[in-house]
């Protein structure tokens, strides 16, 4: 192919965006410069309103629209990013558009592009993937003349993503050695092609892709789009079946280099400090086993770390009278599950379990709707935790293994446990909050006693759930780890 974007077309783009993004720092990460000897810097784009770069091509494809255009209606298929790209383009351009999504998106994404539209954008779930919603989206089109934003093959798009390019000529004076650029549809690597073959002929772009979507490599490789059977959607911001027709055509004759990671790293908020995955304390913070049997696991495998590294994880630590595990939620489990009417005495029964029926035949309506009103609250501290990290990591019990001779452990780090659910609370928060929950081996304390890790995710994120876990055995493989 080899006919560029023009960079007036590309410059007419920065001045259209100016409204709507701001010139993203060019950061040097001292860390990585001085561990490799070079100058490392990321481009910011996380510090977008919409928390990444696809806004720069949803706005200046809508912004390009007719009025008739305008007036039939705009449609868009996404599973987050341009959904919210198109969504702050609708609201501030005033147009009415149409956001068809996956109904597996998470909740936080729905209610994001919901915030940004405002009244301008519909929000419709539809299919259980990306191509499922985009099909639809293109149903709504064809039935009504509606036109729609493409996420990536659209050259006003890749126009769009060129300007962030175009501010890393502005900002970085000296030539560039390499880009090194994730691949996804292709709009942002498209968009690199088309300014630095031009400005910057001598740096060399580097495109990587995620061994379980790479369907750029393999169109390459065939010298034909390619259309992948299936995808592994863990990475889903770069889990795409089929690039674009521009962006094969740019990559096929312009790409410097192309690498296949097992995971590509997608770095967010603070990560410009560690090289490590971001960890953060969401309770107390304890220095008991296992807590740092946790903080050994994820803090000092750097194999783990450049393999995890693309997430953000809440550790929640062992305290027992952490933000979550008190005496509140464990009324919530009481009231919540037991009712008078199925209660029996039977002596056979535990001594827990005669506690908890005892309990349940002492509960009111009032207390019922008491609990019902705090497992609200729950719900929602833990959709605000969710905004913020891809996962929480607890352990699977607050102690290890104990005599099985005892029906539970009466006091745990000099805190008294006055009934069963004491000891094991910290299993609670995803019983009661219906979340998606695995429980995976992490090894063994000094006295060759178990302990596992409970992953905990988003609602209606069993799978990405699943495949965590799944590449977490792959590194460690604790399952086939036995006592020393």
């Amino acid at each position: 192919m080899g006919n560029f974007i023009g960079l007036n077309e590309i410059k007419k783009a920065s001045q259209i965006l100016q409204t709507v993004v701001i010139e993203s720092p060019f950061q040097k990460i001292e860390s990585y410069s001085q561990k490799y000897d070079s100058n490392i810097f990321f481009k910011r784009e996380d510090l977008q309103k919409v928390r990444s770069f696809k806004i720069r091509g949803a706005f200046n494809k809508i912004s390009s629209l007719n009025q008739s255009q305008v007036i039939n209606g705009i449609v868009c298929a996404s599973a987050g990013n341009h959904a919210q790209g198109f969504a702050v383009s609708c609201s501030t351009l005033g147009y009415k558009g149409k956001v068809f999504m996956p109904t597996t998106t998470p909740n936080q994404k729905i209610e994001q592009v919901k915030k940004f539209g405002k009244t301008n954008v519909e929000v419709v779930l539809f299919g259980e993937n990306f191509t499922q919603a985009y099909e639809k989206a293109l149903e709504e089109c064809d039935e009504y003349d509606k036109t729609f934003i493409h996420p990536f093959d659209d050259k006003k798009v890749i126009a769009g993503q060129a300007t962030l390019f175009l501010e890393i000529i502005n900002q970085f004076k000296d030539n560039l050695d390499y880009l090194f650029i994730p691949i996804g549809g292709g709009g942002l690597i498209s968009g690199a092609i088309n300014v630095f073959k031009q400005l910057s002929p001598k740096t060399k772009i580097i495109g990587i892709e995620p061994k379980g979507a790479p369907s750029m490599s393999k169109s390459i490789e065939k010298n034909k789009l390619i259309t992948l059977n299936r995808i592994d959607g863990f990475v889903d911001g770069v889990a795409v079946k089929k690039v674009g027709n521009y962006s094969f055509d740019y990559c096929k004759e312009h790409l410097d280099d192309l690498i296949i990671f097992i995971i590509f790293v997608f770095f967010e908020g603070e990560f410009m400090n560690t090289n490590k995955v971001i960890l953060k304390p969401l309770f107390q913070k304890r220095s008991d086993p296992l807590t740092l049997l946790l903080k050994d696991i994820f803090r000092d495998n750097k194999n783990a770390m450049s393999y995890l590294g693309a997430l953000s994880i809440g550790l929640g630590f062992s305290q027992t009278d952490s933000a979550f595990a008190n005496e509140n939620v464990e009324e919530v489990v009481v009231t919540a599950s037991k009712r008078e009417s199925n209660l029996q005495d039977d002596e056979s029964l535990s001594h827990g379990a005669q506690h908890e029926m005892n309990m349940g035949k002492q509960i009111s309506t009032e207390d019922v709707n008491r609990s019902m009103k705090m497992r609200s609250e729950l719900i929602k501290k833990i959709d605000h935790l969710f905004g913020e990290y891809d996962f929480l990591a607890m352990p699977s019990a607050q102690v290890f293994p104990f005599d099985k001779n005892i029906d539970y452990p009466k006091k745990i780090s000099g805190k008294e446990m006055q009934t069963y659910h004491k000891w094991m609370e910290v299993t609670v928060l995803s019983s009661l909050l219906g979340l998606p929950t695995i429980s995976i081996p992490i090894g063994f304390n000094e006295n060759n006693l178990s302990m596992g890790m409970q992953i905990i995710g988003r609602k209606k994120e069993d799978l990405r759930v699943i495949s965590f876990a799944k590449r977490y055995e792959q590194i460690f493989g604790y399952s086939n780890v036995t006592p020393t």
